[in-house]
């Protein structure tokens, strides 16, 4: 079976009878299964085609042991509303796959028209090849259908959404819901099977993009990243002109202080001086010459006592 997930109708006690046309027909009491056997040596290539009264049969439940086999393979299945025959060699599989298409895209369960002001579809969704959505275009649905008219109530749908999901979701809804994506590429995969369970050899595919909100964008990233080394950098510049301002400020400190103690030195050894020129001044009044070059040296050194 393509979907090994999906249960088998219960059995009973029911035979399994092998046709001389290598077909094999399993009854169930929820009707029967016939089942192909398409290859002796590879016994994975099997196909089970449940059939019902949908199907023609007068009731899905048979009774256990009521079956006759012929020697030509006519074959008899007692039911519950009466025998059922037929002959396993005329049966046949409805082959014909026919396209399987997206039908319709919904947003918040609305349906999106081509070119309205949601802006997402520029043509038919059968014609679409991807779409975008913004960050707040979170719930969204694509519909799809296999253009299959035998008992297309039968037909069977599988989707995965590659890049979330890694397993395929087998369905009989032709429908796909995804809410809350984050932002990001994904792709939409759809395969679907006829009445007969046969199924599409290739998926249909749909790529989606997810946009992000604008502070999650490449641009706004960079502005953050602009805009802290900015911040770093004046950071930076600050406690390097802090730092900068205090070592001028000891250097002018130390500058003052030492002129401060080279200054005191001066005018204690200037004071020192002019005390025995004032003696020599007194000592040499005789000698005009001397007394004016004195008073001379002494107003020169008196400004700096």
């Amino acid at each position: 079976m393509k979907n090994p997930s999906q249960p088998l109708p219960r059995k009973t006690d029911c035979p399994m009878i092998t046709c001389w046309v290598s077909l094999k027909i399993a009854s169930t009491t929820s009707g029967s299964v016939r089942k192909t056997d398409c290859a002796a040596s590879t016994p994975h290539n099997k196909r089970l085609r449940p059939t019902t009264t949908s199907d023609g049969l007068p009731s899905n439940e048979f009774s256990p042991r009521a079956y006759y086999q012929s020697p030509g393979g006519f074959t008899v299945f007692g039911t519950n509303s009466g025998l059922v025959s037929f002959d396993p060699s005329r049966i046949v599989l409805n082959q014909f796959l026919p396209p399987l298409t997206f039908t319709s895209l919904k947003l918040f369960n609305q349906p999106v028209q081509v070119g309205d002001a949601q802006g997402l579809l520029t043509q038919d969704i059968s014609s679409t090849q991807s779409l975008t959505f913004t960050h707040d275009q979170n719930v969204f649905s694509l519909d799809f259908a296999l253009l299959n008219y035998i008992k297309p109530g039968k037909n069977q749908y599988a989707y995965q959404l590659q890049g979330f999901e890694k397993n395929w979701n087998y369905v009989r809804i032709p429908s796909a819901t995804y809410t809350n994506l984050a932002p990001g590429e994904y792709t939409l995969r759809v395969k679907a099977a006829n009445n007969d369970g046969i199924w599409t050899p290739e998926p249909l595919s749909l790529r989606i993009r997810i946009l992000p909100p604008w502070w999650a964008t490449g641009w706004a990233y960079l502005l953050y990243a602009c805009s802290f080394s900015g911040l770093l950098f004046i950071l930076i510049r600050f406690f390097w002109l802090r730092a900068s301002l205090r070592r001028n400020q000891e250097l002018h400190q130390l500058k003052l202080n030492f002129f401060t103690n080279i200054s005191h030195e001066i005018r204690t050894h200037l004071t020192l001086i002019l005390g025995p020129i004032d003696t020599l001044i007194d000592a040499l009044r005789e000698d005009p010459s001397a007394s004016r070059q004195l008073q001379h040296v002494k107003k020169s050194l008196e400004p700096f006592a």
